[in-house]
């Protein structure tokens, strides 16, 4: 997926492995899953403590009961105005360095 202009402005789309963003676009990955699945083997230092790979299969095919009837393999983003996404960076980050600083 990539950005396109919406009303004057641009739409983000934003890739979550785990983040609690409500999915609003789940894109059919099956065609790419093995593509995706060496690119992610290709950073072994990640995966020291955690499975990744291992685990993205398991929420790509969770993902597919909302694209495919849980067939294939599906990656979820959330769609939204760039100033949404600003504003939870304020949020998230800002936010708790001004907490850590208080």
């Amino acid at each position: 997926m990539r950005s396109v202009p919406v009303d004057g402005g641009r739409r983000t789309n934003c890739l979550f492995v785990e983040a609690a963003l409500v999915a609003n676009a789940v894109v059919d990955i099956t065609a790419v899953a093995e593509r995706k699945r060496l690119a992610m083997q290709a950073f072994p230092s990640q995966q020291t403590e955690f499975d990744y790979p291992r685990a993205m299969d398991g929420l790509n095919t969770y993902r597919s009961l909302h694209r495919g009837r849980a067939r294939g393999l599906a990656e979820a983003f959330h769609v939204a105005e760039l100033d949404v996404y600003r504003r939870l960076f304020d949020l998230i980050a800002i936010g708790r360095r001004r907490a850590a600083t208080a």
